[in-house]
């Protein structure tokens, strides 16, 4: 018996899957970044809540999987399902089971095929450019926390003191909100707000757009369905073979009654 063809399962769109791809090369990248010297203990804790985040992510792509999954028992069992919860769990020995994320992307990208792939970035852009937004902000949000509070940590005068306060700080900066109870004194510090503060319009910017995309498609897709066009012209053409038909019984009714013998002809 052949088996059934899981493609269209396994593939969720070229934006959210290269989103899940980074997120997990992300998540190996925090593993090693527990061995890098010299860091202050606020760098670990920044990396270890940013792991949480991408644990309740990965626990959320799990669960959307399985039930899009036609066949439930051939996603976890066949597909690496198990895997995929595995590497959910955020502890430090469940966490190489996100290789296993990136190896199942890899090849589920190429088994649709490149070309397959490039229509849908270009049929989707706005999409794709929204995932790539996401992940960009975790990164930046993540990258200035871990600088800005390594960089204050020689500071006698610093306020950025723990993982809990870099990451606040960062997210109140990269929305340029700015609330100002937490702010960088040394140089390298404020050259990373800067850049931090400058991505945030540039993203904020761009997820303007997105949304004005969104709108300017959807005004365009009320115009009329193909489909129920293509329809309307049959129905149109049916209409006008009835009036032929009616026109030329008529005119054979008409012929018949003239030959009827006795009938005075008009």
């Amino acid at each position: 018996m052949k088996e059934a063809d899981h493609s269209s399962d396994e593939y969720k769109g070229t934006g959210y899957e290269v989103f899940i791809l980074l997120l997990s090369a992300l998540s190996v990248f925090n593993i090693i970044f527990y061995l890098l010297p010299d860091l202050v203990p606020a760098a670990t804790e920044i990396v270890g809540i940013i792991d949480l985040f991408i644990s309740l992510v990965f626990m959320a792509d799990f669960l959307f999987r399985f039930f899009t999954y036609d066949s439930k028992y051939h996603y976890f069992f066949k597909n690496w399902g198990w895997a995929d919860l595995l590497s959910a769990v955020p502890f430090p020995i469940a966490k190489i089971f996100r290789l296993f994320r990136i190896i199942r992307i890899v090849y589920v990208m190429r088994k649709n095929g490149v070309d397959k792939i490039r229509k849908e970035v270009s049929k989707n852009r706005a999409e794709v450019a929204l995932f790539f937004i996401l992940i960009f902000i975790i990164i930046i949000i993540e990258l200035s926390s871990v600088l800005v509070v390594q960089f204050e940590s020689v500071s006698p005068k610093a306020n950025i003191l723990t993982g809990g306060d870099a990451i606040w700080w960062a997210c109140v900066t990269v929305t340029t909100v700015g609330y100002g109870d937490f702010y960088p004194v040394t140089v390298k510090g404020r050259i990373v707000g800067i850049v931090l503060m400058i991505s945030g319009v540039s993203v904020f910017g761009t997820l303007a757009g997105f949304l004005s995309t969104k709108l300017v498609s959807r005004k365009e897709d009320t115009g009329p369905d193909p489909e129920i066009t293509a329809k309307i012209g049959e129905i149109h053409s049916l209409l006008k073979e009835c009036r032929g038909f009616q026109d030329d019984l008529s005119s054979r009714i008409g012929e018949l009654e003239n030959n009827i013998p006795g009938k005075e002809k008009k």
